[in-house]
Order: C-alpha cells, then sequence, then structure tokens
C-alpha cells in the first residue's frame, strides 16, 4: 500500500526548484537548508522579496492593507476605480444618480510608503472630467489616453451612452492618443502615433447561455501592453431598450448585462484580433503587461482568478483574489494596479461603503496549501481512498507541512 512518501518524498539530493517534499526535521518553520545546501519554503508562506529566491515559482500574495469604517463621497454609488499613470493616482468613480455620471470622483490617498492609507479626497473636475473619460494608461514605455472618435470632452469618451440599440461597434469609435502631460481631466496629446481602433463585428450567440446575439455593449476597463489593447465591453441584447445615460445605470445590474468579454485590437494598426470571453481587463499601470480578471459571472462571488498576461499574450502567473459578494455590479471593475504592478482590491458589497484594501504583489512560494488529495487541515488525517483503504491524508494543522525547494 503507498503511503504518503510515494507522493511527496522526503529526500533532497535530486531535488529540483520548485519540487514538494516533507520535512519532518523542519519542525514547521517556513524555511529549512537541507544537507544538501538546499533552500525550502513551507507551501502556503510567500517571500515577497522575490529576488531571494530568483529562480523559484511566482505568485501573488495578497493582504489586507487598509481599511475604512464610514461611506466616502456621501455614499454615493460606485462605478469603478481605475488609475492615473502620468500622476500616479488612484480614481474612484461615483454619483448620486445615473444622470449625474460624471459628477462625483475621488482620488485615493496613500501614505508615506505610497500605499492606499483608507482615505479619499472628493476632487472637483469640470465636466470633462465624467465617467465617460479614461484617465492616460501605461505600456511600459508611454501612456495613452482612449478617446471617442479622437475627441477628449465629457459626451465623447471612450464609455459615452448615446449608443443607440444595434450600434455594436462602439469599441471601433476609440482613437488612442499619447499623453503628453497634464493632470486628471486636462491632459495634453499629441496626434502623432495615434492609433484607431476598428474590425470588430457582432457576436452571434454572446450570453452566457447562447440564447441571445448581442446587441449592442458598454466599454468597461481597458489595457495597454506592447502589443495590443484590451478594450473591455458588457454586452447587451435587444431585450434591453436602454438609451444614453440609463443604460449606464441599469448596466450595473447583472441582469441586463449578458456577457462581459475583451476586445483585443494590434498596436500597430489598431486592426481586431481576437474576443476573450468573460474576462476584462486591467491595465498594469507598471509595465507592458496586463490583468485578465475573472468576469464569467460579473462581480458576483467571493474568489475570482486574475490573470497576469504578459505583452505577447502568453500566461505570466495567474493568482486567486478574495473579495465580498456584489448583487449588481460595475461598470468598471472595483480593481486597479499601481506604478509599481501592484493589485489592489476594494473590498466591500458596494466600494463605496465601509470596507477594505487588499494588495496583491508578487511573491515567491505556493500559495494554495490544498493543491494534492493528499494534504488536507483536517486533524483527523482521513485516508484518501474509499472507506479505510489508501495512505492518510497529510494535515497542515497536526505538524506535517508540505515544503517547496526554492533555492
Amino acid at each position: 500500500m503507498a503511503n504518503i512518501s510515494s507522493f511527496f518524498p522526503s529526500g533532497g539530493g535530486g531535488a529540483a526548484i520548485g519540487d514538494f517534499a516533507i520535512k519532518p526535521i523542519a519542525a514547521k518553520a517556513n524555511t529549512y537548508v537541507d544537507t544538501n545546501g538546499f533552500t525550502w519554503l513551507k507551501t502556503g508562506v510567500l517571500e515577497t522579496t522575490v529576488s531571494l529566491y530568483p529562480d523559484a515559482p511566482l505568485t501573488r500574495a495578497g493582504s489586507e492593507i487598509a481599511g475604512w469604517s464610514s461611506h466616502f463621497n456621501g455614499g454615493y454609488s460606485t462605478y469603478g476605480i481605475e488609475y492615473d499613470t502620468l500622476n500616479n493616482v488612484g480614481i474612484i468613480r461615483s454619483a448620486s444618480s445615473y444622470p449625474g455620471l460624471n459628477s462625483t470622483v475621488d482620488t485615493i490617498d496613500v501614505d508615506s510608503n505610497g500605499l492606499p492609507d483608507a482615505t479619499f479626497t472628493n476632487a472637483t473636475f469640470t465636466a470633462a472630467g465624467s465617467l465617460y473619460q479614461t484617465p492616460p494608461l501605461y505600456d511600459g514605455t508611454d501612456d495613452w489616453i482612449a478617446m471617442y472618435d479622437g475627441t477628449a470632452s465629457a459626451s465623447t469618451g471612450p464609455r459615452y451612452g448615446n449608443y443607440t440599440i444595434g450600434n455594436t461597434l462602439a469599441a471601433n469609435d476609440i482613437v488612442f492618443k499619447k499623453a503628453t502631460g497634464g493632470t486628471y481631466n486636462a491632459y495634453t496629446t499629441t496626434d502623432t502615433g495615434k492609433v484607431s481602433l476598428s474590425g470588430y463585428t457582432a457576436r452571434a450567440a454572446a450570453d452566457w447561455s447562447g440564447a441571445n446575439s448581442e446587441s449592442g455593449h458598454l466599454i468597461s476597463s481597458i489595457g495597454i501592453t506592447d502589443d495590443h489593447f484590451y478594450v473591455g465591453v458588457q454586452a447587451y441584447d435587444s431585450s434591453y431598450q436602454a438609451n444614453s445615460y440609463g443604460r449606464y445605470y441599469y448596466a450595473l445590474n447583472t441582469t441586463y448585462i449578458q456577457q462581459s468579454f475583451t476586445i483585443k485590437f494590434n498596436k500597430s494598426d489598431g486592426t481586431f484580433d481576437e474576443v476573450l470571453l468573460d474576462k476584462l481587463p486591467i491595465n498594469d499601470s507598471g509595465s507592458d503587461k496586463v490583468f485578465l480578471y475573472d468576469a464569467s459571472q460579473p462581480y458576483t462571488g467571493t474568489n475570482k482568478k486574475v490573470e497576469h498576461i504578459n505583452s505577447d499574450g502568453t500566461l505570466e502567473l495567474d493568482f486567486i483574489i478574495t473579495k465580498s459578494s456584489y448583487a449588481n455590479g460595475f461598470l468598471i471593475p472595483p480593481f486597479y494596479s499601481d506604478h509599481n504592478s501592484n493589485f489592489y482590491v476594494f473590498d466591500s458589497n458596494n466600494t463605496h461603503s465601509p470596507g477594505t484594501i487588499d494588495k496583491y504583489d508578487q511573491a515567491r512560494g505556493f500559495a494554495t496549501p490544498l493543491y494534492s488529495r493528499a494534504l488536507t487541515e483536517d486533524t483527523s488525517r482521513t485516508q484518501t481512498g474509499s472507506g479505510p483503504i489508501g495512505p492518510h491524508q497529510t494535515s497542515e494543522m497536526s505538524g506535517e507541512p508540505i515544503y517547496m525547494r526554492v533555492l
């Protein structure tokens, strides 16, 4: 009969970096150096100084860094969070009611370490600072602003609500220009190197059930890499006859959104590339990568996967974020990445309410403790087979943690 050592050998002689093993002699310490000089890190422990273990698997460590206890901005509804990469400031979009989407904007205050401190400053901007516009987005080299038809104004931002039913080409109307200076809602841009999007057509059977086709879509979040523009959209069908501002308000209720997805456009000439279903982009404000957030059931559920995508479209890593479960969604996801590529989650049941700010920064190690049938947190150490057969599961709680070789 096989025992647990068959699955997780305790020896270290031939172990490669990233291999797992049981290390009873480590006595549950976070790190252990064996007789071969190999360094082992206990699973569930993450090292955020990634240079210590340069070849170990990369992941993201989540931690609560701040919590706020009262409503900000008068308790107005929140429509999402973005990041101004030109000025390195987070922006909260909110309003008292759907016709006033441009009425309230808060910036996210930070402490001496540059981390959000759970306080917010209400910013009084002109109408040009409305929800319809986006702040500059960094691609690792330049800052870009997305504009509807190439003009920056309140009524012509990429999220402008005046798309009639049947207009499925909203993403094609976006022009990207490089930002050359300025502050929020008063940026300067250049026409040199501007890119106009084109080539996207409506998707048939666009909803999760496959019953309806896309009649139109709302622009959500946007991400940029060296090679592509990632335009997140929330699609609806003809059964929802919304128009102008109202669509933005009601679209926050998942009843009216049939599917969220991301449209990729080639950055060289703006032509359509592909559709990524059930994902929305979060711009990586510190590199040429992009985050893709799981939007398979928009914004409901407490655990969601986030993928960190390289500029060529390949997966660098993925990680799980934890958040509150929302009855209704957000036009823009309540997450952002700062200029250090840290990923932040505003975690409340509607982010203007009391809640926390969680930070997910790069780390080395293995974040998920329950990665095998041979591992459990149950101190009873039940056997893995059906009935009293098979090897006992290894219990983290009873002093048998698994280790990963990291150096």
